[in-house]
């Protein structure tokens, strides 16, 4: 008598288990196909989270992110642009770097490339500063601190600006890319209308006394520069 209720003791033991054992299995494929769903809901954000979990210690949490990122792949999945946002998101972190500001408005960065970039790459360095900086909207924190520095190190007034620096670069480059813009606001209509206006289609701007024509006089043609 005993022995039949060991036995069947030992069957309701048994039975237990491979129920348990039927739940966390159906429990465990429950929550990788969650994870696959989040996962593939926003594949950029979800897999730059969770991609520590297939360097995890315990190799069965290291399996069950494989497994994770197989259904994914079954569920067509392109990880085509993720490449292109984690290159995107350093870039960002660098230019933050790069036009990283102290509390008095020093640009240490800038300035310490200023320093050590060689001179003849002065002008690539000048658009990318100007670039970034004008991005950011600190491009006057920028012109502040490059012309600050050109007028600590001139020896005299007359220096100022005409040296091989990057500061004179710097400002070359702006003036190129706005100042052509004011120039051309400015100009184009006095030049519009001197060459459409039949007034003006006799007239002579030459001031080079070598290339004047012989009824030419060079008086009367500089004197229409102040008109």
């Amino acid at each position: 008598m005993i022995a039949v209720r060991l036995k069947m003791m030992a069957h309701r033991q048994v039975a237990g288990k491979r129920g348990m054992s039927r739940r966390l299995a159906s429990l465990r494929h429950c929550t990788v196909l969650a994870m696959s769903n989040l996962l593939n809901a926003n594949v950029d954000s979800g897999l730059m989270h969770s991609i520590g979990l297939g360097y995890h210690k315990d190799l069965q949490t290291r399996a069950t992110f494989m497994e994770v990122l197989t259904k994914i792949l079954q569920q067509g999945t392109e990880f085509d642009t993720l490449a292109e946002t984690v290159l995107a998101d350093r870039f960002e972190r660098l230019v933050e770097l790069v036009t990283m500001m102290g509390d008095q408005g020093e640009l240490p960065i800038a300035m310490a490339l200023a320093n050590v970039v060689p001179c003849s790459q002065w002008d690539e360095l000048a658009r990318v500063l100007v670039t970034l900086f004008d991005s950011r909207h600190l491009l006057y924190q920028l012109l502040w601190n490059m012309f600050s520095k050109e007028v600590e190190l001139a020896d005299s007034m007359q220096t100022l600006f005409r040296g091989n620096s990057l500061a004179s670069k710097i400002m070359t480059f702006c003036f190129k890319v706005y100042g052509a813009t004011y120039l051309q606001k400015l100009l184009e209509p006095l030049l519009r209308l001197i060459i459409t206006s039949p007034e003006w289609q006799h007239v002579s701007f030459e001031v080079d006394s070598s290339r004047l024509d012989g009824v030419e006089s060079l008086e009367e043609n500089s004197g229409v520069y102040c008109r």
